[in-house]
């Protein structure tokens, strides 16, 4: 744990040094035996989260690295393995391996600026908004100086399909750390209410960070694919496939294929999941297999006719 565990051996040292002088130099034995008491909890409470063994998501909020990044060096051999030899199961670490990010204060404008300049654009983060005037203040849509009415419209680029394990080849790259949605697909079609979903969507999904949370999704450290982890009957329904055990879900999950649009504003990201599910059951007359509940407030908040185009695109695979 780097520079944060050095500190605080150091301290534990200078508490010891503390007593001993109380000791040699004024005779004060009971004061110095309770310094020395206090000195060895600390260090025993040290050694024992030390060699704690951690999953990949308590990992990363220990050490404030996502957890692809803390997946990526173990596989270099950077941080011990400590699943057994050959398992595939979910990837386990010991605290005391673990590098340490030194914190830093957020400062949203900061933020902003550091996007911004990463995606070869300033001032709308890579987002393209369309104004527009309007004759009537509908839903969502806000006052400006001046008494225009504008509306903002979602218009983020859909990327290219891909597997979620070809991610893996490159993640820092590849997988984008910005605020999105998401839709896993199955790759080949799986029938619906309204009829055959040729590209067999099985889940969508908004997310901050798209980098974590589709590794999340990977790993079963995700509400939908936890499901399938702990009822791997229906694992085998959804994937069309024989599942031995979780490892070999993990194994197939990554063979799923992956669309993410993005750079979405974080206050539009509920909208835009709203837009997506509301094309796909306006499409096949249900949600996707694995949304087990509908987003906020379900459906009833009506999508624009702009927004409803952009989802139908990232459906479409165009």
């Amino acid at each position: 744990m780097g520079p944060q565990r050095s500190a605080v051996h150091q301290a534990v040292a200078d508490i010891q040094a503390k007593a001993n002088e109380l000791r040699e130099s004024f005779g004060a034995d009971g004061s110095a035996r309770a310094l020395e008491w206090a000195a060895t909890k600390v260090e025993t409470t040290l050694l024992s989260e030390a060699d704690r063994i951690v999953y990949l998501p308590e990992a990363a909020r220990i050490s404030r690295y996502v957890e692809g990044h803390l997946a990526r060096l173990v596989r270099r051999g950077q941080i011990p393995d400590m699943r057994p030899p050959g398992s595939r199961g979910r990837i386990k670490v010991r605290v005391a391996d673990l590098p340490t990010k030194p914190g830093r204060k957020h400062t949203p404008p900061a933020d902003v600026h550091d996007l911004a300049s990463r995606l070869g654009t300033r001032g709308q983060e890579g987002l393209m908004v369309t104004l527009q005037l309007v004759e009537n203040v509908g839903a969502g849509e806000r006052m400006v100086p001046g008494s225009r009415r504008v509306t903002e419209m979602i218009d983020a680029p859909w990327l290219a399909t891909r597997s979620i394990e070809s991610l893996d080849d490159d993640w820092e790259t590849t997988a984008p750390r910005t605020p999105g949605i998401y839709v896993v697909s199955l790759g080949r079609p799986v029938f619906r209410i309204g009829g055959s979903d040729r590209q067999g969507i099985l889940y969508i999904g908004k997310t901050g960070r798209l980098r974590m949370r589709v590794w999340q999704f990977w790993q079963c450290n995700h509400t939908a694919s936890w499901f399938l982890w702990t009822h791997l009957k229906v694992a085998e329904i959804v994937l069309r496939r024989s599942i031995r055990n979780g490892p070999h879900l993990i194994g197939e999950l990554g063979k799923l294929a992956v669309r993410m649009s993005t750079p979405i504003r974080r206050r539009f990201l509920a909208r835009a999941e709203r837009a997506v599910i509301r094309a796909y059951v306006d499409r096949f007359g249900e949600s996707p297999p694995l949304n087990l509940s509908l987003p906020g407030d379900g459906l009833d908040v009506p999508s624009r006719p702009a927004d409803l185009r952009w989802a139908r695109r990232g459906l479409s695979g165009r």
